[in-house]
């Protein structure tokens, strides 16, 4: 299973929270293979022993909002599928 936590910010504590123990949950009962987050989050989560997919920041946790985002992320989603995410 890979989860996506590419919109996880840590600005405000709950969704953060809430997401990490969400995981620490899932991780229980499933296997998680990778864990798809922002560069910025990288690291914390290859601590808790995960492979990690990084996305860009312009498609992560920004604090605007936009609707051009969807847009963005199937762009991206076509590109990153064309390079076989490297």
């Amino acid at each position: 299973m890979i989860v996506n936590l590419s919109r996880l910010g840590k600005s405000g504590t709950g969704m953060w929270q809430y997401s990490i123990k969400f995981l620490t949950a899932l991780r229980e009962i499933a296997d998680v293979d990778a864990i798809i987050c922002s560069k910025v989050h990288a690291d914390y989560f290859e601590k808790l022993g995960y492979a990690v997919v990084t996305v860009p920041n312009i498609v992560s946790n920004t604090s605007k909002t936009s609707r051009l985002r969807p847009l963005v992320w199937y762009v991206y989603s076509l590109l990153a599928c064309a390079e076989g995410f490297n």
